[in-house]
């Protein structure tokens, strides 16, 4: 029996190769999101727990005495620590010439907690390593470093490189981390003040200090406590609170994690599909083809349960050689195509190796294997319960009542050769579903592939081009000069017109509590409209608090609670949190912003960034550049997919059509005999596979949008939802692919016809 396997093997090695390849294809996928999950769990928490990430962060205006007292008598883990923080910009010194400057989050201290992993150079000032390294940026460059809540501006040489815990989100502010001493000689030396000075900078940047970083067991209780102390103050100076729950970088990356598990019963589900599918044809037709011989083992006096486990257990024996080989590619390439997504995403150090997870991959190639048993059995059922005389004569087709008998054509082979192929379908009509299938699942993939990028597209002119409309915006914080400069450029006809935007960072309460976005938009402002409606949540936001039209939801700042009454609900993607016009927050800190019509951007642009107090300004075109910037990760998930896609259409559709040719030999040369030339017999072969693959393909297109949408909802998070959309150019080019890819398949297998030997094809069963 080992011999006739081995036998075996050689005689239909190229069936058993696509067995082989759709179960390689189906492990890599599976094993390889496997793997890449539990690298990237790895990796984040790492990098976590080398930062030391503070369980709070506590952000004031200013930290008094009686504050640090009593932060200092709170039941905690480690001593608190201080420091400065400050939005800002850096703008880099380049050829004796200032280049483009970056929004930034300024941190200034010494501290032990979240603290920067440090990549070269050493501390002092250190800004971010990816950053650096898109801007060719290196340790010795000068930048000029606007710290905008304290009106500073002072120059600094970059003495190391970093990642910042803070910094996760490469396309967020960029973060600054400045050394107390640091920060002491750059006033001392504006300032051109003596040595003897000194002491008193030093104290006086001591008392700069507006953020106060805790390690503690319990975040929400200490939290609570926290804020309830603050709100008893006359003068209230709490800003906000965050805890890790709420912090950017806890938060994006475990998000990613839990994408990175929804892809792991998307894909390669509907690999394992078509595979069993491709196993189960391509088994039963190899163990027809054996009828000959099984009869013969039969007849010798062979049992049927050794003669079953022989056919099965080849099947099973391909199988497991394509999960061993799945298993060791899959992780190293799906971790290296993710690897590169958060390349462009994230800014934090790598983790050398990959994870494995040996018992997913001893589970995976039980299960594949026990499938591809199940299958061998099933498949050799109906032979085994004939005798052995009616095993060793041919397998008769069985013709339906109707159509199953080709009709005279005239003459006409062409019209013959449609015949024979519809005739061809309706008599094989498993086989013929089992194709439909298999083109079915990849055409739906090919178009959710093209969908990802098509809803990206979406989702980006649904917030940038429909509900905003400015060519410049810029934050600030000396509104005096940045309004007389604005007013400056309105007077010579600059710009058209200008709005003033308020923020806040406020605690959301509706079923569940959320730190999210309040602004504050002019009321009838002629560059947005998103509150048209009145109050309005972001569609994401809204399911995230649980909270529908209609719903009261309060809002935190600091010791400030206010109530506002959902008017309306809308769909955005990266712009979200809540809008509304009335203004009810006061006196709490708030990020200021403008929003500028002009026929001019980039020089308003840069005009505004020449402001003292403002940070980095944008075009709209500079926003969507970043958007898009931060959104293209998903193309290696887009350009994946549509690979993995197309190769399993050329296996399906391989192992299909070399099926077809295989069990239609004895039909083509007796063809051949009476007159038929090779293109007339191969495009009764081209007809019929192109007619399943257009009913698969039609078929596909209707289930690649549901397939898109499950694929992106389940990567939505709360910082960015997805406007769904599918282009008619997609679905032209998922069709186009999909049937350019059968049509080169058939015509490959068209050119062996013309090897059939009609003398040996036709021989008899001695």
């Amino acid at each position: 029996m080992l011999k006739l396997m081995l036998r075996e093997l050689r005689k239909n090695w190229k069936q058993y190769l696509s067995m082989f390849m759709i179960t390689v294809l189906a492990v890599t996928l599976f094993l390889g999101f496997i793997s890449n999950t539990l690298t990237l769990r790895e990796r984040s928490d790492a990098y976590l727990k080398e930062s030391n990430l503070a369980a709070l962060v506590v952000q004031t205006s200013g930290m008094d005495d009686s504050d640090r007292e009593y932060l200092e008598g709170l039941d905690v883990n480690a001593p608190v620590e201080y420091r400065i923080y400050s939005d800002g910009s850096f703008m880099p010194e380049k050829d004796g010439e200032n280049g483009e400057p970056f929004a930034a989050k300024i941190y200034v201290g010494d501290n032990t907690i979240n603290q920067p992993y440090l990549v070269e150079g050493e501390k002092g000032f250190l800004i971010d390593k990816t950053i650096a390294d898109m801007n060719s940026l290196k340790v010795g460059d000068t930048v000029t470093v606007d710290i905008t809540a304290y009106n500073m501006s002072l120059d600094f040489p970059i003495t190391g490189l970093m990642y910042s815990v803070e910094g996760v989100n490469i396309y967020s502010n960029s973060p600054v981390v400045i050394s107390e001493d640091y920060l002491v000689d750059a006033v001392m030396k504006q300032m051109e003040l003596p040595d003897s000075m000194r002491d008193f900078v030093v104290q006086m940047i001591g008392n700069m200090n507006n953020q106060a970083l805790i390690l503690c067991d319990d975040p929400p209780a200490m939290k609570e406590e926290i804020q309830a102390r603050f709100a008893e103050k006359e003068n209230n100076n709490l800003i906000f609170i965050f805890d890790r729950g709420s912090m950017e970088s806890v938060v994006i990356l475990d998000n990613e994690v839990e994408q990175s598990k929804t892809m792991i019963y998307i894909f390669p589900v509907i690999f394992f599909l078509v595979s069993i599918l491709v196993i189960m044809t391509s088994i039963s037709r190899l163990i027809l083809r054996e009828r000959i011989n099984i009869g013969t083992f039969k007849a010798l006096g062979m049992t049927d349960g050794r003669i079953t486990f022989h056919y099965a257990f080849m099947s099973a024996f391909i199988t497991f050689f394509g999960c061993v080989v799945g298993a060791i590619i899959g992780p190293p390439i799906v971790c290296s195509v993710m690897t590169v997504k958060y390349g462009l995403t994230f800014s934090m150090p790598t983790l050398t190796g990959l994870v494995y997870s040996w018992p997913w991959m001893c589970g995976t190639t039980a299960v594949v294997c026990l499938f591809a048993l199940l299958i061998g059995v099933w498949a050799s059922r109906s032979v085994m319960k004939e005798n052995p005389a009616e095993c060793m004569r041919p397998k008769q087709i069985t013709y339906h009542p109707r159509g199953g008998k080709v009709k005279r054509s005239g003459g006409n082979q062409a019209l013959l050769s449609f015949r024979m192929a519809f005739r061809n379908i309706r008599i094989n009509r498993g086989r013929s579903a089992m194709t439909v299938v298999g083109i079915l699942g990849c055409t739906a993939l090919l178009v959710t592939s093209f969908g990802i990028g098509d809803t990206m597209n979406s989702s980006v002119a649904n917030d940038y081009g429909y509900l905003l409309s400015y060519d410049v915006t810029s934050t600030y914080t000396d509104e005096t000069a940045t309004m007389q400069k604005l007013d400056e450029l309105k007077a010579d006809g600059t710009i058209e017109l200008y709005e003033k935007m308020h923020s806040y960072a406020a605690t959301a309460s509706g079923q569940t509590n959320k730190d999210i976005s309040v602004y504050i938009i002019p009321e009838n402002s002629q560059m947005c409209i998103v509150t048209e409606g009145g109050n309005t949540m972001s569609e994401i936001t809204a399911s995230v608090l649980g909270v529908k039209k209609g719903d009261t939801v309060t809002f935190t700042l600091g010791s400030c609670s206010v109530e506002y009454v959902i008017e309306s609900i809308v769909p955005t993607a990266t712009w979200n949190g809540f809008f509304t016009t009335e203004d009810k927050f006061t006196d709490c800190y708030s990020t200021n912003s403008v929003w500028v019509k002009t026929q001019s951007p980039d020089a308003v642009r840069d005009a505004l960034n020449e402001v003292n107090g403002t940070g980095a300004a944008q075009t709209m075109a500079d926003r969507i550049a970043e958007v898009n910037n931060t959104i293209s990760t998903s193309d290696s998930m887009k350009y994946t997919l549509m690979v993995f896609a197309i190769l399993l259409s050329v296996v399906v559709l391989y192992n299909l059509s070399l099926l077809n040719v295989k069990e239609r030999t004895r039909d083509m040369a007796t063809l051949k005999v009476l007159g038929f030339d090779n293109f007339r017999i191969a495009l009764a072969l081209i007809v019929e596979i192109m007619t399943l693959t257009i009913i698969g393909t039609a078929i596909g297109c209707i289930f690649g949008y549901p397939l898109m949408y499950l694929v992106m909802k389940l990567n939505e998070v709360a910082a960015m939802a997805f406007i769904y959309s599918i282009t008619a150019a997609s679905y032209f080019k998922a069709i186009a692919v999909s049937l350019g890819t059968s049509m080169f398949i058939n015509i490959l297998f068209g050119f062996l016809i013309s090897k059939i030997s009609m003398t040996e094809s036709l021989k008899s069963v001695e």
